[in-house]
């Protein structure tokens, strides 16, 4: 696209600065850029120039870099760090920044200038208005924690997660269908380069009997007994995409348009990923990837109406179990618990005392920075430690939203997290190339898996959780956009 008419200014002097015609003009830049520098020294000291000589070599090297870098460097980063952790944390203008944050206004900042440069418009998609109702909630919630008069610190900092869902307009600012295929291979080299360091860090462990329990910037490893021996689990920050390799993994191992040299790099893959995710020791972990399994059969059923009626019955299931849980079942699930689990036993306590807050403000909700007291049973290292505790997130994420934003709330995220995976199931059918098709029927039955999973999992309640929805509506968008919907390809 060419730069605009009121734009060629602006591309001229950005021109004339990057690709100096003439030695004097060159002269005259390297003399501006020594006088700042002095001006640095003078006024702040060598360490003020350093930080500007640095911030300025990123500004030169982040703005002038092709967008599927940039798209690249944001979702890899936000992928495979931490999901509240971080190496460091960086006070200003009395707020504590952390890098990821940073990185999404550096990423808005890109998206600004290239739309300056090369204007362009968000793609008329469907996509958008579920992504919208997503967002809309996070707007709710906090819109009721204001009125209702909620701490503002525990607003900002509930709001801090939600805020990457605008890394959809991002990327579809910056990706085009051409730049997928790089990006796929950046995450799937990244997953299993993860799951093979995973592997042998366990490996070292256990020939060496050296586990420990910690939980750090690099993920959570703590000591487990399997069989009467001691063992190191391994949950290394990004194993979420373990799940979502798997299941793509194998959607492509059947897929007719895959070569028998591709199937077998992918049989071996799979290989690797099941043991990475066996080594985390994660229940929650492989209940997802079952559930990812099971909708990506659902989603190579062949005919609509048969997916349709088998949807149908799965919704009707769900909201009996809903029904059942305002029955007097509830007091049961909580009697039974303890025999379930420490772990089992604190999300039930959780959902209880979120239930409790729910009844309370059922149409509204309590607001986003509200909290309810309950038993806090998480704390492993003595029960002696437990006692009433107070909590403004819980690991059941439905219920989150149900609590925090009530009736109105829940049905506006329902709707928008629940049409993105209608959006991308419909879909499926109308990608014309064989293994395309089957890498978008693979991350449709991830993603599912994933909403499935919130249900034992705050990983939606984390940036890097948000940045993946954004990341599945944005794929779909770009490599099935409704423009290029007609006919089903074939199967």
């Amino acid at each position: 696209m060419k730069p605009s008419t009121v734009m060629r200014p602006m591309r001229r002097f950005l021109d004339w600065g990057i690709s100096p015609g003439w030695e004097r003009q060159a002269l005259y830049w390297q003399g501006a850029v020594l006088a700042l520098v002095l001006v640095a020294v003078c006024l702040g000291g060598p360490h003020v120039a350093l930080a500007m000589a640095a911030l300025l070599t990123f500004a030169c090297v982040w703005f002038f870099a092709p967008p599927q870098a940039i798209a690249a460097v944001f979702l890899l980063f936000l992928g495979f760090t931490h999901q509240f952790r971080s190496f460091m944390v960086i006070a200003a203008a009395g707020v504590e920044w952390h890098p990821r944050e940073l990185l999404l206004i550096a990423l808005g900042a890109y998206c600004v200038f290239r739309m300056f440069l090369y204007p362009s418009r968000l793609p008329d998609d469907s996509m958008n208005l579920f992504i919208a109702l997503t967002g809309a909630y996070f707007v709710w919630i906090a819109a009721v924690g204001v009125f209702t008069q909620q701490d503002i610190h525990r607003i900002i900092s509930e709001f801090r997660a939600p805020a990457f869902l605008l890394s959809y307009v991002a990327l579809l600012q910056l990706v085009r269908r051409e730049h997928l295929s790089f990006l796929r291979r950046a995450f799937g080299l990244s997953t299993m380069l993860l799951a093979l360091i995973a592997i042998a860090f366990f490996t070292f462990t256990l020939l060496t009997g050296n586990v420990g329990s910690t939980q750090n910037v690099f993920g959570e490893f703590v000591q487990r007994i399997v069989a009467g021996t001691l063992v190191q689990s391994v949950r290394p920050s990004g194993h979420m995409y373990y799940e979502v390799c798997l299941v793509v993994f194998l959607s492509l191992l059947f897929s007719s348009g895959s070569s028998r040299a591709s199937r077998l790099v992918y049989a071996v893959c799979i290989a690797i990923l099941l043991v990475a995710l066996a080594i985390s020791m994660m229940r929650t972990a492989y209940a997802s990837l079952a559930v990812g399994l099971v909708l990506l059969a659902f989603l190579s059923i062949p005919g609509g109406r048969t997916r349709l009626a088998i949807a149908a019955a799965c919704a009707i299931a769900l909201l009996a179990g809903i029904a059942l849980w305002f029955s007097p079942l509830h007091a049961v699930a909580l009697r039974i618990a303890p025999a379930l689990g420490v772990s089992i036993e604190a999300r039930f306590v959780e959902m209880a005392g979120a239930f409790h807050a729910f009844r309370q403000h059922p149409i509204a909700g309590t607001g986003m920075g509200s909290t309810f007291e309950a038993l806090g049973l998480a704390a492993k290292s003595s029960q002696f430690a437990y006692g009433q505790d107070t909590f403004q997130t819980i690991h059941n994420v439905w219920v989150y939203f149900l609590f925090k934003g009530g009736l109105v709330g829940f049905l506006m995220i329902l709707t928008g997290l629940a049409g993105i995976f209608v959006v991308m199931a419909r879909r499926i059918p109308f990608v014309r190339d064989a293994r395309e098709r089957a890498i978008l029927r693979g991350l449709t039955a991830a993603y599912g898996a994933q909403l499935v999973a919130m249900l034992a999992m705050p990983r939606f309640l984390y940036a890097s959780g948000c940045v993946f929805v954004a990341m599945m509506a944005a794929y779909t968008v770009i490599a099935a956009s409704e423009q290029d919907v007609g006919r089903p390809a074939a199967r």
